[in-house]
């Protein structure tokens, strides 16, 4: 947007014919070059909640509710959640399905703005557009799933945009008399798909004056009435995604305790940190070291008074220079307003910054600065202004395809965070948290440690500390941790849940039920507390009691196996056999993929006597689980009840090969193998 009048705007472009097929193909080409690794990544962070564990998404009614339900997903961003449940019934859990969708649509985007700047023959306009679709700031938004939000509302941004503007004809010198009101409505339907997306699009109507005023010179009354649905849609929008930011994601409390005065000071430094990653795009991360925002020191406002001045100047030079750059400028810092500080947002606890805040806003800096280098390479031969431009485009290129490797999965993405940022507290915790789910905890707890370091006072972080420190058998560590969860917070729950199943663990059934009892009264909804009460129940002989704190875990969660096994384990040593070998069968019908639940079928099977029924069982679970040296050894004991020795040895032997280092199998088969056959 560099100059004032569109009949100044004669910068030379290529042929329409040549840039409707090639440029839109070369888009979409280089998106998919640029951000191929991520095709390959898996679900991350957010998008367990946005989609990979939304019921929502997967189940019968899910779409209703998305729709009719404020709080039922995690935004209220209907739209979004819609296009997940449609892809669910293409292609269910498998991530690349939405990687490619998400690819699209941004390509689709890029293609929408070179057009609109064609035709609005703004210099470079197939430059910005090309910039926009590779430029490594965008690699946040495209290869997390969960940033549909934007790929999606940036969609519907660009067309209101492009419907308004051919409805107010803003391509010509003259609004046109009378106006296309179809159009119009498209526009606005369009702009309603961007709300429905993210709100982050509220801003639009306040850009389109300064479009306006940028074609025309002017904002006629005919503009502004046709501008006032759009204010008021984007006005509750933007209320109710505020009072949801606060009231239903979080984003309240001691982090977001900022002065005005504060959010003004970061407010300036965002805009700049922004507009500098799109000139200078190095290091990109997906999570930026969080600042300190202090009124004390003056040089943080150098930022808002630069940014200010800026305005002001571009304004001041608008007869030599036209009104593009300024209108440009105020349209990047509009967009921004919503994340910059002024407002609450949730992803403000961890940094103030983060790439895909500035996917909507990046349209209009790119757009300046692929101007200014076309405007600038007018004095460079044809052939050479070509090639820097390729050169461009291939270097951003290759910086979000590298960039994109990141998205891998969750520890990939940990990992890349913290070589580039070993401040952030959040990532030490989720590194923590994903190696915690491979089981390895003790390379957990350096990366709980550190993340306690940098936020001491986080009961989340002391919980998960314990957690993994009791993985590892180091129990007083983990009580500290846990005692000091609860004195954060006395009404964490799960803390002292953790507590009584440790003294459970530990035989101190009547130790711990104070501590189990404690938690569910804080929270009666904890699966884990109801299932460890039944266990602490059971070892008390307490049986009918323990059964009913089970059933209620397999209430609020059907699919919690451990409490089904553990009831039919009771049930059997109560001597209610048959019941307990259905329970048995109905876990195994129900899960199939239970090892537990085999093997104890097949125990209580053979004890029974029905050797063939255990054997089966037993088969079934070692089976599913090659390495799991108590099914195998029990099969094999079965085998040998059975009078199917050579069987058996075969068995151990086959164990034995899997994990030669175990003692228990390798003393079974030497036993086997010199005993005299009977």
């Amino acid at each position: 947007m560099p100059h004032a009048r569109a009949k100044r705007m004669t910068e030379s472009a290529p042929s329409r014919g040549a840039s409707e097929l090639f440029f839109p193909l070369l888009i979409v080409a280089s998106s998919f070059i640029a951000f191929a690794p991520a095709i390959r990544g898996d679900f991350i962070w957010d998008d367990h909640q946005y989609l990979s564990e939304n019921k929502n998404v997967s189940e019968p009614g899910g779409l209703v509710r998305t729709w009719t339900e404020l709080r039922t997903n995690p935004q209220y961003y209907p739209l979004v959640f819609t296009t997940y449940w449609l892809e669910h019934q293409l292609w269910g859990q498998s991530p690349a399905g939405y990687h490619i969708t998400n690819i699209l649509l941004h390509a689709a985007t890029a293609i929408l703005l070179g057009r609109l700047l064609s035709r609005w023959r703004v210099p470079g306009a197939w430059l910005a557009a090309m910039l926009f679709a590779v430029h490594p700031v965008q690699v946040e938004t495209v290869a997390w799933i969960t940033e549909r939000k934007n790929t999606l509302s940036g969609l519907f941004y660009l067309l209101s945009l492009t419907y308004f503007s051919r409805f107010a004809a803003l391509d010509e010198d003259k609004a046109p008399t009378p106006r296309n009101w179809s159009l119009y409505a498209v526009a606005l339907a369009c702009f309603l798909g961007a709300l429905l997306s993210k709100t982050v699009t509220a801003t639009l109507p306040a850009v389109l004056l300064l479009i306006v005023w940028w074609r025309r010179g002017r904002i006629g009354r005919d503009d502004l009435l046709a501008l006032i649905p759009m204010f008021v849609l984007g006005i509750a929008f933007g209320l109710m995604t505020a009072y949801m930011e606060q009231h239903h994601v979080g984003a309240k409390g001691e982090e977001w305790n900022l002065s005005l005065l504060e959010r003004g000071l970061l407010a300036g430094r965002a805009v700049w940190f922004y507009a500098g990653k799109l000139v200078w795009p190095y290091p990109i991360m997906f999570v930026y070291p969080r600042w300190v925002i202090d009124a004390g020191q003056a040089w943080q406002f150098a930022f808002p008074v630069a940014a200010v001045a800026l305005v002001v100047a571009l304004w001041a030079l608008r007869g030599r220079i036209g009104r593009g750059p300024v209108v440009a400028a105020m349209c990047f810092g509009g967009t921004l307003f919503p994340a910059i500080g002024f407002l609450n947002v949730f992803p403000h606890r961890y940094s103030f910054v983060a790439d895909h805040f500035q996917y909507h806003a990046s349209v209009f800096g790119l757009t300046l600065i692929a101007a200014v280098l076309a405007i600038a390479a007018k004095r460079v031969a044809g052939g050479v202004r070509g090639m820097i431009a390729v050169a461009v485009v291939l270097v951003l290129t290759a910086l979000s395809f590298e960039q994109s490797k990141a998205y891998y999965d969750l520890g990939t993405l940990w990992k890349d965070t913290i070589a580039k940022n070993d401040g952030a507290w959040m990532a030490h915790g989720n590194l923590g948290d994903w190696l915690s789910g491979q089981d390895k905890y003790a390379e957990a707890i350096p990366h709980y440690e550190k993340s306690l370091a940098l936020r001491p006072n986080s009961e989340e972080i002391h919980f998960n500390l314990a957690l993994a420190l009791q993985r590892v058998n180091r129990r007083a560590e983990a009580m500290a941790h846990y005692q000091e969860a609860i004195r954060l917070v006395p009404t964490y729950a799960k803390a002292h849940i953790n507590i009584g199943a440790m003294m459970l663990d530990e035989g101190q059934a009547a130790e711990a039920m104070p501590w189990i009892d404690k938690g569910l009264e804080l929270d009666a909804t904890l699966v884990p507390g109801h299932y460890a009460r039944g266990n602490a129940l059971a070892k008390l002989g307490r049986n009918e009691e323990a059964r009913r704190a089970y059933a209620e875990a397999m209430r609020l969660q059907p699919d919690f196996w451990e409490a089904w096994i553990n009831d039919a384990n009771l049930l059997w040593a109560m001597g209610r056999r048959d019941e307990a070998i259905n329970q048995y069968r109905e876990v195994t019908r129900r899960n199939p993929k239970s090892v537990e639940a085999f093997v104890n079928l097949g125990s209580v099977l053979m004890q029974k006597g029905d050797t063939a029924g255990g054997i089966a069982a037993l088969r079934e679970a070692v089976k599913l689980a090659p390495r799991n040296a108590a099914a195998r050894i029990r099969l094999a004991q079965a085998l040998l009840a059975g009078g199917n020795r050579d069987e058996a040895a075969a068995t151990l032997e086959a164990g034995k090969r899997i994990d030669p280092n175990n003692a228990d199998i390798a003393a079974m088969l030497n036993e086997l193998l010199v005993t005299p056959r009977p």
